[in-house]
C-alpha cells in the first residue's frame, strides 16, 4: 500500500503490454483501464487517483491498481502515508526517524482554519501543541506540500473568537453524531439565507487554505455537498479570483460537480445576494443607483464565473441575467461528431449500456447522441449526465460520476459546450 504524494518518481513495469485497472477498493464496476508496454510513471495517474478519491465519501477509502491477468494482489493507494498519531491526552506521540526528514508534526485549529501551528517537541517523542491554540485542533504530519497522516482530533483549552456562527458553534459540539446533525442543519440554514456572515466567512477561509489538507477532514466541508445552494453562496463569496478558483477547486475533493448542481439553486442564490447587496446600498445611493451598482455587479460576477466555466453562460442566459454579448457555439451534432472522431483516434472507450440505464430512468436523449454509436463512447454522456442533473431529471451514482469526472479532465471544453445545448434541451422536455 502506497499513498498518493508517493506517486511522485513511482514506476509501473510490465515485462509485455498489460493492461492495467484502476478502480476504486471493493467497485464492481467503472474504473480506468489504461495499456502499459514497459514503464509508466504513476504520477500521471494522480488526476485520476484524485478524481476516484472524491466520489468516496471516507479519508481511510481506497483506490485498487492492478494487471489484469495477475494473480497478485493489487496496489492500494491511500490518501495517507501514516495513520493517526498517537496521542496521551493533549499530549501527541511521535518518533521521527532517518526516512522522515522533513516530516513534522502540525496542527490547525477547526475554529480558526487559516493557519498551520508547528507542534514543540517536549521529551521521548512526544509533542505538544502550542499555546496559541485553542479549542477543537486537528494534528498531522506534513511532509512538503503533502499531508501524509490522517488527523487526529485534539481538544485544546479555550477557544478562539476569530468567528462567530450557528456552523461555528455547532463544530464544537462533542459527540460526533449530534455534530453531525447540527453541522448539516447549519448548512442549510445558510443555504435559506438564514445564518450570520460568520458561518460563510469560516467556510471561505477553510475552504482557501487547505494547503494539502483534505476537504473532508473539516466535517462542515464535507457536508457542504448536502446543500448547493450553500456551495454557490460560498463561490459567491470569494474576494477574488484566487479565492474563487480554489473553492471551485473543491468539486476536485467533494462529491459534487458545479455542472450538475440545480439551476434553481444557481438563481436563488444569485437572487439573495443580489437582494442583500440592493438593501446595504439603498440607503445610501438611493433606490435607482443602488439597482445601477447591484446590475454592474452581477455582469462582472457573472464574466468571473464564466471565466472559470463557460458553459455557466447558458445558466445565466437562462435566467434572464444581464451577462452581456454571448458566445458563438458550434452546433451539438458537430460537437458529438467531433467528440467520437477524437475519441475514434485515442482507441475509445470499453462497451457501455448507458443509453439503456438512462431509458429506464425516462431520461429522453437527443437524436444527436442517441442516434451515434454510443455504446463505445462512455464519455459522450458527460455533458448529458451533468445537465440532465442541473435540470433536476437525473441523480448521478458513483459510477455516473466518474464518467462525467474523467470526461470533464480529458476534454473540458467538449463538456462545456455541450452541456448549453443540453441544459436547454432538458428544459423544453
Amino acid at each position: 500500500q502506497i499513498d498518493v504524494g508517493a506517486l511522485r518518481g513511482a514506476v509501473a513495469m510490465a515485462p509485455r503490454r498489460a493492461i492495467m485497472h484502476l478502480t476504486a477498493k471493493g467497485s464492481k464496476s467503472g474504473g480506468v483501464k489504461t495499456s502499459v508496454d514497459g514503464e509508466l510513471p504513476l504520477g500521471i495517474l494522480r488526476s485520476v487517483i484524485d478524481e476516484t478519491l472524491a466520489t468516496l465519501p471516507g479519508q481511510d477509502d481506497l483506490v485498487e491498481l492492478d494487471f489484469l491477468g495477475d494473480s497478485r494482489p493489487p496496489i492500494r493507494i491511500s490518501r495517507y502515508r501514516y495513520d493517526q498519531l498517537a496521542r496521551d491526552g493533549a499530549i501527541v506521540r511521535w518518533h521521527p526517524d532517518s526516512g522522515t526528514s522533513g516530516i513534522a508534526p502540525v496542527a490547525r485549529m477547526i475554529l480558526d482554519p487559516r493557519h498551520e501551528h508547528a507542534l514543540e517537541p517536549d521529551r521521548n517523542g512526544t509533542w505538544r501543541l502550542p499555546d496559541d491554540c485553542r479549542g477543537p485542533c486537528l494534528v498531522y504530519l506534513r511532509d512538503g506540500v503533502d499531508v501524509v497522516s490522517r488527523p487526529v482530533p485534539v481538544i485544546q483549552p479555550g477557544l478562539p473568537d476569530a468567528y462567530a456562527g450557528v456552523l461555528v458553534s455547532a463544530l464544537t459540539i462533542p459527540d460526533y453524531e449530534e455534530r453531525q446533525r447540527a453541522v448539516a442543519q447549519a448548512i442549510a440554514r445558510l443555504g435559506r439565507g438564514e445564518a450570520g456572515a460568520g458561518d460563510l466567512q469560516w467556510l471561505r477561509d477553510a475552504a482557501i487554505n487547505l494547503n494539502g489538507l483534505p476537504a473532508n477532514a473539516f466535517d462542515a466541508l464535507k457536508l457542504l455537498p448536502s446543500s448547493a445552494e450553500t456551495l454557490i453562496s460560498l463561490l459567491l463569496s470569494a474576494r477574488d479570483a484566487g479565492e474563487r478558483g480554489a473553492i471551485w477547486a473543491l468539486q476536485n475533493e467533494l462529491p459534487f460537480l458545479w455542472l450538475a448542481l440545480p439551476l434553481r439553486a444557481w438563481w436563488s442564490a444569485m437572487d439573495r445576494q443580489c437582494d442583500a447587496l440592493a438593501d446595504a446600498m439603498t440607503s445610501v445611493l438611493g433606490k435607482e443607483k443602488a439597482m445601477n451598482e447591484v446590475v454592474g455587479w452581477l455582469r462582472g460576477l457573472c464574466s468571473e464565473l464564466t471565466a472559470l466555466e463557460p458553459a455557466l453562460e447558458a445558466a445565466f442566459i437562462t435566467a434572464g441575467l444581464p451577462i452581456g454579448p454571448t458566445t458563438h457555439a458550434p452546433s451539438l451534432r458537430d460537437l458529438t461528431n467531433g467528440y467520437i472522431r477524437d475519441q475514434h483516434h485515442r482507441g475509445g472507450d470499453a462497451v457501455n449500456d448507458l443509453a439503456a440505464r438512462l431509458a429506464e430512468t425516462g431520461l429522453k436523449l437527443p437524436a444527436e447522441i442517441e442516434e451515434k454509436s454510443h455504446t463505445y463512447f462512455a464519455g459522450l454522456f458527460a455533458p448529458l449526465l451533468l445537465a440532465a442533473c442541473a435540470r433536476e431529471k437525473l441523480a448521478l451514482d458513483r459510477e455516473l460520476a466518474l464518467i462525467a469526472r474523467r470526461t470533464l479532465r480529458e476534454d473540458p471544453l467538449y463538456v462545456s459546450a455541450v452541456w448549453r445545448h443540453l441544459v436547454t434541451f432538458y428544459g423544453s422536455t
